[in-house]
């Protein structure tokens, strides 16, 4: 059976390489392993496809972060979806799909997934939203979510954003050619179990991303990983490193609440392994003065 039965002309590279995917398939399928079909294999040019519409639902969701805030409706997402996808000559797959009314999935808290906007769903100071996103784009489909924190969000809830997209970035590092699905869930279990043993560390400072300045902490809390009234020396080395890396973090032009929140893992994770031997979840806090 032929790989391809598009009328697509292939070049000789390209055919040597979709008949080195089909020895391959014909290899893991002798072997009892369940295989893709042969139509989700795609050729250079589809995937060129694909990339143009992921580009298009990226730039939505980037618009969405830009505009997102307390008192907003998720209707009022769902048309800044539609209009950004029409005006670049796209469409918004969700909607009319199977009866789905709207251009986007707009999910509050604990609403596990595929929320319909309605402009009777205000957000408020300190809900978690998942916005939902798909676009097809000459026929081709791309498909992205992203968790917006608003306002001034609870430690559980930055908690359970943060620790999901540490499982995402496991499942990502895993996800590789002629690999099994399976490889990726368990990497995200394995991540887990071991952060889990390893307890969690709160890192919370408060800063004025317009003056560049930390105004309060770092501070340091933590639950499963060190006893604090034992550990003040460690604490305090802590609370020294995590200073200085914000202070650089802040000197970037493009400096975010993301950044710095990247800055503090990355600093304190090597060190606290290095002192301890441990690798505990690290959530920032990154805390912003009232704009009153």
């Amino acid at each position: 059976m032929r790989l391809f039965k598009s009328k697509e002309k292939l070049s000789e590279s390209e055919s040597v390489y979709l008949a080195d995917i089909e020895q391959k398939i014909k290899a893991y399928k002798a072997k009892g392993y369940r295989v893709p079909t042969r139509k989700m294999i795609k050729t250079a040019a589809q995937i060129k496809g694909i990339r143009r519409s992921s580009a298009i639902n990226t730039a939505v969701l980037d618009l969405v972060a830009a505009h997102i805030h307390e008192g907003m409706t998720t209707e009022e997402i769902d048309t800044l979806v539609y209009n950004f996808t029409i005006a670049h000559g796209a469409i918004p797959a969700p909607l009319n799909y199977e009866g789905f009314p709207k251009s986007v999935c707009t999910s509050v808290n604990d609403e596990v997934c595929h929320g319909i906007p309605s402009k009777d769903v205000v957000l408020r100071n300190g809900d978690i939203i998942n916005v939902d996103v798909s676009t097809i784009l000459d026929g081709y489909f791309s498909d992205a979510s992203r968790m917006f924190m608003i306002g001034k969000v609870s430690p559980e809830m930055q908690r359970l954003v943060q620790v999901a997209r540490e499982c995402l970035e496991a499942g990502l590092q895993a996800a590789r050619p002629w690999g099994f699905l399976g490889d990726i869930g368990a990497a995200v279990l394995r991540d887990r179990r071991d952060l889990s043993e390893d307890g969690v560390v709160l890192a919370v400072a408060t800063v004025d991303f317009k003056s560049k300045m930390i105004l309060a902490g770092p501070d340091i809390l933590s639950r499963g990983f060190i006893y604090m009234r034992e550990s003040g020396d460690l604490i305090r080395e802590s609370q020294r490193i995590l200073f200085n890396a914000i202070r650089i973090a802040l000197k970037n032009k493009d400096a975010s609440i993301q950044s710095v929140n990247g800055a503090i893992v990355n600093a304190l994770r090597p060190f606290l392994y290095e002192k301890t031997e441990r690798e505990p979840i690290i959530i920032p806090m990154i805390l912003t003065p009232d704009k009153s």
